[in-house]
């Protein structure tokens, strides 16, 4: 099953460097934006529940994801991109 959203493993290392580069300057975020990464939060542990089986089966990743996974990890995506903009200096 092929996936516009999740292509590879490869995109959801991508999500996690980014995911985790914005941990790193959450204490920064702005009262809203700190609601918007608690939210974030849980769909990237959500996320991180559906991949583990993929994961650790060693199989294609792209094509083991479904499409919830495809949908939560496009939110994620969209959520990441969208904080990151509201970091001060990141405009």
């Amino acid at each position: 099953m092929s996936h516009e959203d999740v292509r590879s493993l490869k995109d959801v290392e991508s999500l996690e460097q980014a995911y985790q580069e914005l941990a790193l300057q959450a204490h920064l975020l702005k009262s809203e934006a700190k609601d918007r990464w608690t939210s974030l939060k849980a769909d990237w542990v959500r996320l991180q529940q559906e991949l583990a089986p993929t994961r650790q089966a060693g199989q294609h990743a792209a094509q083991e994801i479904g499409s919830a996974a495809s949908l939560l990890a496009k939110s994620v995506r969209e959520s990441l991109a969208e904080l990151r903009r509201s970091l001060p200096g990141s405009h």
